[in-house]
């Protein structure tokens, strides 16, 4: 009984505290179906039912899953490449990006099956049934482990839409820029600022864990010591004094903007420690966003720049990243030498190619604006790398020889 009140957001805190004593990332929250880590937690326990802990079968399964979204995804678009449809399947099961990301026990798979359910009911013409199964089942998959994904596609499905209906692409174009700017200023101008918020909140605790520190408290103030100047601080029962005047950072509780540089004084009441993050090893610092609209479209270019094209050779983090940056300099190339090998386009392959960009756009800017961690940038953006690989695939000229008289 306790386990299926888990599985369907039931437990109480009783319930939490006697069965998972042992982690602290897990509350009652009633938004769960929202909470993609809980939710990989949640499948691998029903299989557990029947690989009895064995984890390498909950393995088979979970990259199975991801060949099976792989299928799904190469039944949407195999219409539209000109290439041998086989060049096509191989670079989805090969793009580094994917093949890494889904070839474990984490959420890609599933993420991974659910935009190509969603995106074979999108464009596939399929019977009405099969197409509804699968957009019930991707919008399922979606919703559950990356919500934000299905979003950006329903804005590129709904570019695409809007170019089908004229004639001469270039008004279409102008039409769909017009109201993408007013959209713009409408969600993150607007009165209840209530986007803004948010992206601003995400940005702030993630920069707060990835940053590091150690947050020690008086009344009213947080003080953040890196590692190094903890060596200023002398302990005693608990609390901590300061020995000599230095220059630290501020923040006060519950307000998440940017903290402040303040020139902190030796103090005779203690301070407590309420916080302790490591900083990650390949952190990079952003502008902070302070719930400002216009700091936010200041951001554009940056959060473009480090989604799209970092990490660099000389960025943080470790030997990883060289396979990263390669990966990223390989995927520039190849769209470049589509372009220029590229074939005429009808115009539904150009308005499609137009449904990709807007979506790689906006997971780029969602991505760059509130992560700044590259390790985590690679990981979150693999599905904006596969839809430039495959508008570079829709480019192509055909390589299929033509049959002799």
């Amino acid at each position: 009984k306790d386990f299926f009140a888990f599985l369907f957001n039931q437990e109480t805190d009783e319930m939490v505290r006697k069965y998972l004593s042992s982690t602290t990332h897990w509350a009652g929250d009633p938004n769960a179906i929202l909470n993609d880590s809980r939710n990989v937690l949640k499948f691998h326990a029903l299989i557990n039912l029947v690989s009895f802990g064995f984890a390498p079968i909950n393995m088979i399964i979970s990259c199975f899953m991801a060949v099976f979204g792989i299928y799904h995804l190469f039944q949407a678009f195999k219409n539209y490449v000109a290439l041998n449809k086989k060049w096509l399947f191989a670079a989805l099961v090969i793009a580094p990006s994917t093949l890494f990301w889904t070839s474990g026990l984490l959420k890609e798979p599933f993420l991974f099956l659910g935009i190509g359910l969603f995106c074979r009911g999108l464009v596939v013409a399929d019977s009405s049934r099969k197409r509804v199964i699968y957009l019930l089942l991707g919008t399922f998959l979606l919703i559950s482990f990356k919500v934000y994904t299905i979003l950006f596609i329903l804005l590129g499905w709904l570019v695409y839409l809007i170019l089908m209906r004229f004639n001469r692409l270039i008004v279409g174009i102008s039409v769909v820029i017009a109201v993408a700017i007013i959209g713009f200023i409408a969600l993150f101008f607007g009165p209840t600022n209530k986007a803004v918020k948010l992206l601003s909140d995400k940005q702030f605790d993630f920069i707060g864990i990835s940053k590091g520190g150690n947050y020690l408290r008086n009344d009213s103030t947080f003080f953040i010591f890196t590692d190094e100047q903890m060596k200023f601080l002398r302990e005693e029962n608990g609390g901590y004094f300061l020995t000599q005047q230095i220059e630290v950072e501020s923040a006060f509780p519950y307000q998440k903007v940017e903290p402040k540089k303040v020139l902190a004084l030796p103090n005779e009441k203690p301070w407590l420690l309420a916080f302790r993050f490591n900083r990650c090893g390949s952190y990079i610092p952003l502008n902070y966003i302070n719930y400002s609209p216009k700091q936010l479209a200041r951001n554009i270019p940056q959060a473009i720049s480090n989604a799209g094209f970092r990490p660099h050779f000389l960025d943080p983090g470790s030997e990883l990243k060289y396979f990263a940056a390669l990966e990223t300099l390989a995927l520039v190339a190849f769209l470049l030498f589509s372009f220029i090998k590229r074939r005429k386009l009808s115009k539904k392959e150009q308005i499609l190619i137009a449904g990709l960009i807007t979506f790689i756009v906006g997971m780029l800017l969602l991505i760059g604006w509130t992560t700044p961690v590259l390790g985590a940038i690679v990981r979150y953006r693999f599905s904006a790398y596969l839809a430039i690989m495959i508008i570079g695939l829709i480019l192509l000229k055909s390589n299929v020889k033509p049959h002799q008289a």
